[in-house]
């Protein structure tokens, strides 16, 4: 199992201490819950996702979190109802454990990245749509051009023979 060291306060985070086992434990315990909802069938992680907004109601800021990793897994979150969910865990008036906030904290930037992901690529899509109507509209408009074009030069083929026929009258 991949072992990740969290530093469990502030100071430790200046100082470049490994957190402690029991941080180490939380965020593993985490990650481990992360890869047992994966397989979980879709009636097994409603029930699951049921019982952890109920702890989460209750103030258990480990529900929390499995509840915000659940929702963050799924291919149709939202990802303001993720970052909501984790928002007070950042609370100062909460004693959330130090490795947990920041595993949170880290939670929610990743849910702000993929907002921000999904809005570029909805804006170039856009875009790139856009650049598709105006060269839709370019072809059209060189095609009605080759069009007027076409018929101009069977005009003027037509003239020419009206020429060359008033011609061979004329002589």
């Amino acid at each position: 199992m991949l072992s990740v060291a969290v530093p469990a306060t502030a100071q430790d985070v200046a100082s470049g201490m490994p957190a402690t086992k029991a941080a180490q434990s939380d965020i593993e315990g985490l990650m481990s819950y992360v890869l047992k909802a994966r397989l979980m069938t879709p009636d097994q992680l409603v029930g699951e996702m049921r019982e952890l907004r109920l702890q989460h109601e209750a103030g258990n800021d480990v529900a929390t979190l499995k509840l915000a990793l659940v929702m963050a897994d799924q291919p149709n979150v939202q990802e303001q109802d993720v970052t909501t969910l984790l928002q007070p865990l950042f609370e100062e008036s909460r004693a959330t454990k130090p490795e947990l906030r920041a595993y949170a904290l880290l939670v929610a930037r990743d849910m702000q990245d993929r907002k921000r992901m999904k809005e570029t690529i909805a804006s170039t899509q856009n875009r790139l749509r856009e650049s598709q109507r105006s060269q839709e509209a370019s072809e059209a408009k060189a095609a009605q051009m080759r069009r007027q074009i076409d018929e101009l030069q069977n005009k003027i083929n037509a003239f020419m023979m009206m020429e060359q026929s008033i011609l061979k009258r004329g002589r």
